[in-house]
């Protein structure tokens, strides 16, 4: 229990009171003969307060007087249950105030003014207060600016009455309601309401978040809100005849332009990411041996026969679900139809090195960087390697169900392959 009073010297008015110790002796004196009488509140917030009191004090006053309050969260206030402060204010009336800070948001306190004087406690009437929701000075507000890999966060923060000499604030948010573990701190703004952008989201994937504030240590959160980012999307290229079954789109998905790298998927996947790995891959229970979906082979899961991205109406087929059309992903057959029927040759174009691939039948081409691949948490080989996903899960590969069918290309090499599923890799689309 802490214990402060302030000392009024002589009856000359002051403006702030010196602290002094506490008295040898104390009683409690009957509220209604006591020349201590509690005034009220002034400044009430979620956090704070000003007691307001006055000393009906007869001349001349003790050398030793002393003033302050009691507060409590118990109705019958005693000194062992209570806080005791000092009055930091007081005028030649003795009016007196005191701030009280780290309260409770929406928590009923009982207060009460002392008075201490040749050794004897006498209290005013015992009153209270309802100290404010956290609403009221924290308000989540709707996220805006959502798209499909950003979102800006916004709340107010309203510090009318509120006392404080510290302050930081920010939001907490992830993926998981019940564990909000990435915390952006706001820096300091002049208007109440505080942002946050928050940047290399997930697509459409559901996110939570809830403002805090911080007041001398003492933090408090808002409610917590939820938003959605939208389908990845992507624009679409030039549809290249090169004589063969399917159209090929002239970029990668994700780029804008022939030489753009565009962006990165583990194979199946719609989300954007930077962390290629089995325990974050979509398809999967945080292991190959437990395949969720797109498995032939017990030893790896759940079984459902499926091989082909377009045998769910293509609603995991990124390119599908971005460009939408007659746009998706190429079949592995596709791909190696591309390897049989063009001329591949290594080479650079506007600076970025890949593969020229030229129709034998029509001359028309297109280009594929050397775009490298994510692996873990890097991404490699670029400038140096191609890989692009087809949308078929070959029997053929060694690895089973664990793998996808794709295009590796390098200088020295094309190359018809199976890789694991959760590597990032790019994607050149197809239309029929």
């Amino acid at each position: 229990m802490k214990t402060f009073f302030c000392k009024i010297a002589g009856i000359l008015a002051v403006t702030v009171l010196l602290g002094m110790g506490c008295s040898r002796e104390r009683h409690n004196a009957d509220s209604e003969n006591s020349p201590s009488e509690t005034i009220g509140t002034e400044h009430l917030s979620a956090v704070s307060v000003v007691l307001k009191g006055k000393a009906d004090l007869a001349s001349p006053v003790s050398s030793d007087l002393q003033v302050g309050f009691q507060y409590s969260k118990s109705a019958g206030i005693l000194p062992s249950n209570s806080t005791t402060v000092e009055a930091t204010e007081a005028d030649a009336q003795y009016n007196y105030t005191a701030p009280i800070t780290g309260l409770e948001p929406a928590t009923t306190y009982y207060f009460r003014s002392l008075i201490r004087q040749d050794g004897l406690d006498t209290y005013g009437e015992t009153k209270c207060f309802t100290t404010k929701e956290v609403a009221s000075m924290l308000e989540i507000l709707e996220a805006t600016c959502v798209e499909d890999t950003c979102a800006t966060l916004n709340a107010r923060l309203d510090l009318t009455d509120v006392l404080f000499e510290d302050i930081a604030y920010g939001f907490l948010w992830g993926t998981d309601e019940s564990t909000l573990d990435h915390d952006c701190i706001c820096p300091e703004t002049t208007t109440d309401t505080i942002q946050a952008v928050l940047t290399g989201l997930s697509c459409q994937t559901q996110y939570w978040y809830r403002a805090y504030v911080t007041l001398d240590g003492q933090a408090l959160n808002g409610e917590v809100r939820t938003f959605t980012t939208k389908p990845y999307t992507a624009v679409a290229g030039e549809a290249i005849d090169l004589g063969l079954s399917v159209k090929w789109s002239s970029m990668n998905l994700g780029a804008t332009s022939p030489e753009g790298y565009g962006d990165y998927f583990a194979w199946g996947e719609n989300l954007l990411k930077d962390l290629y790995i089995w325990e974050t891959y979509q398809w999967c229970d945080g292991s190959y041996e437990k395949l969720t979906k797109y498995n032939y082979d017990t030893n790896y899961g759940t079984v459902d026969d499926k091989t082909e991205l377009k045998d769910y109406d293509y609603e995991d087929d990124v390119a599908r679900q971005a460009l939408g059309g007659q746009w998706r992903i190429p079949t592995y057959a596709e791909w190696t139809e591309l390897v049989n029927g063009c001329t591949w040759i290594w080479t650079t174009q506007n600076g970025v090195n890949g593969r020229l691939v030229t129709s034998n039948a029509n001359g028309n081409s297109i280009f594929l960087p050397a775009a490298g691949c994510w692996y873990t948490d890097y991404l490699g080989s670029v400038g140096f390697l191609g890989c692009y996903w087809s949308s078929s899960i070959t029997k053929e590969s060694i690895a089973g169900s664990c793998s996808a069918g794709c295009v590796w290309t390098t200088s020295d090499y094309v190359d018809l392959a199976n890789t694991l599923r959760y590597y990032g890799m790019s994607i050149r689309p197809v239309s029929e």
